[in-house]
């Protein structure tokens, strides 16, 4: 991976701690239960979270990181 521009390191520091609440707010779903959606309103969890994967990737991107 190519150096990354310094503000890379705050945005680290926010995936970290925004895995820990994905990891926390997952715990204990079945896949089902993961991919129902909540009250008939909005996107299922495994959804956000796909959602939420893409743009973290497009964001390593605009900072010159490959993902595949």
């Amino acid at each position: 991976m190519p150096d990354l521009p310094a503000v890379a390191e705050p945005i680290t520091l926010l995936f970290k701690i925004n895995n820990s609440m994905v990891s926390r707010g997952l715990e204990g779903l079945s896949d089902d239960q993961a991919w129902t959606q909540l009250e008939g309103k909005g996107n299922p969890i495994a959804w956000i979270i796909g959602h939420l994967t893409e743009t973290r990737g497009q964001l390593l991107g605009f900072l010159g990181a490959s993902w595949d």
